[in-house]
């Protein structure tokens, strides 16, 4: 897929954020979560979006801490997976945490979810 472009999300993203969270999470975070993330000085949030739809298509944050760094989320609209993008966007997000001298990252994944086991 040619057509999409990665941006640096902020608060005025918090709706598209809020339907990607509500078809890729059992427990999406809020409108008012969502908002207030995206605010958060610590956050750095990346989106993908359809060029061709003008569509945010999927999302990856993290928060820093010291010297650790925590995936706060990495979502992918169903019918825009296997392309690799959330792959693509954590790459995107070390890219960015690496002026932050690091020590550790984390991501939190349900058992259960064997694809997000596979690509983490």
């Amino acid at each position: 897929m040619k057509n999409i472009k990665y941006i640096r999300l902020d608060d005025s993203y918090a709706g598209s954020v809020q339907k990607i969270e509500e078809c890729c999470f059992k427990d999406p975070w809020s409108i008012i979560s969502i908002q207030s993330e995206l605010r958060t000085n610590n956050a750095f949030y990346i989106g993908i979006v359809d060029i061709d739809k003008e569509q945010l298509i999927g999302y990856a944050g993290f928060r820093h801490i010291i010297d650790e760094v925590e995936l706060m989320r990495v979502a992918v609209l169903p019918e825009y997976r296997r392309n690799g993008f959330a792959a693509k966007m954590i790459k995107k997000l070390e890219s960015e945490w690496i002026d932050y001298d690091v020590a550790y990252a984390c991501l939190e994944v349900r058992e259960g979810n064997v694809a997000a086991r596979n690509l983490y």
